[in-house]
């Protein structure tokens, strides 16, 4: 929220699990009015990682 409030651009991707089966997220934060590079780095850390995937059950 303090990113945002201070014109930041973030954004919150996950980037894998834990052993316990937790997710676990990167934020990446980009300079003001750089909301593109921010999106960017998301996407390719996404596709990388393997993207969303279900939760074992």
């Amino acid at each position: 929220m303090t990113y945002n409030l201070t014109g930041w651009p973030a954004a919150v991707v996950r980037a894998g699990t834990s052993p316990e089966g937790l997710p676990i997220d990167v934020q990446v934060v980009a300079r003001p009015w750089r909301e593109d590079v921010a999106l960017a780095v998301i996407q390719y850390i996404e596709k990388v990682m393997g993207g969303w995937q279900p939760p074992q059950l």
